[in-house]
């Protein structure tokens, strides 16, 4: 009787111990599903190319991307990551790492400009047709625009308002007025003179995007990954621009991908340390 008790034991450990293993294996290599949601203009900021970069590395992790326009709640809609304003931060369950600052920047078209005349102040700001978006930056209120003279707050009263920051654009440059728009969404625009940077002198202040993600002791490795590369990414994005001064001239800037692309590789290509930075945040 006991010999029997022990060998049952026994293999009753023994396949404890091989579980545990392989947890330990999971918890280690990324694989599933990883959910992230993110703004709709995170479309235009080369996410796909980061997303692209992460899953050559990691093929068993399928990715599932939402880009919406309205609340979202990361825990109960079941999202493992999201990149949001940082100013919407409210929740201590969360943990957020900051990824970059930049600021809105006034834009129009050409064909607008030649209809209506560049302003030259914000003061001017009043006499415009403003296109905005339904958000906490540009929608009604005071909108706050520093430059070489101090700030200025330019009361909104907008000619119409959207929810998508493609419909933005797309009004924008078919010169249905100005707009106040990221930086590096107007940039390519800009370049090929679709639209013209209006007060190239002034902008408001910083708007912080952050990497949101479950507050947890232990993260899935998909997740730790994943947010790894993210803020590695946006450190390199951060130094492309760092020389370049102003808002106009950042935006004029064309973003060095290739150069990005062969920087961020040899950045990440080594193992991920097992203590995640995102962890540590």
């Amino acid at each position: 009787m006991g010999q029997v008790y022990f060998d049952r034991m026994h293999k009753l450990v023994s396949d404890l111990d091989e579980c545990e293993r392989s947890l330990a294996n999971r918890a280690h290599q990324p694989g599933g599903n990883l959910r992230i949601v993110a703004p709709a203009f995170f479309s235009y900021r080369h996410l796909a190319s980061y997303l692209h970069q992460y899953n050559s590395r990691y093929p068993q992790v399928r990715i599932v991307l939402d880009l919406v326009d309205q609340p979202f709640d990361l825990v109960n809609d079941g999202y493992d990551v999201a990149l949001v304003d940082s100013a919407t931060i409210s929740s201590t369950s969360v943990v957020a790492r900051t990824l970059w600052d930049e600021p809105l920047i006034a834009c129009a078209s050409p064909d607008y400009l030649d209809r209506r005349g560049t302003p030259a102040h914000p003061r001017q700001l009043s006499d415009h047709a403003h296109i905005a978006m339904t958000s906490r930056h540009a929608a009604t209120g005071t909108l706050l625009l520093e430059g070489p003279d101090g700030r200025f707050g330019f009361e909104q009263k907008p000619a119409m308002l959207v929810n998508n920051i493609d419909a933005l654009m797309q009004l924008i440059r078919a010169g249905a007025g100005l707009g106040f728009v990221p930086q590096a969404i107007a940039q390519e625009d800009i370049a090929q003179g679709r639209l013209n940077v209006v007060l190239p002198d002034y902008a408001t202040p910083p708007v912080s995007i952050s990497v949101v993600y479950p507050s947890r002791e232990y993260l899935p490795a998909k997740v730790r990954t994943f947010i790894d590369q993210l803020v590695a990414s946006a450190a390199l994005a951060r130094e492309s621009v760092r020389s370049v001064s102003g808002p106009a001239a950042r935006c004029t800037a064309p973003f060095p991908v290739e150069s990005y692309a062969r920087k961020l590789h040899a950045l990440t290509s080594g193992k991920f340390p097992a203590q995640s930075q995102a962890r540590s945040a």
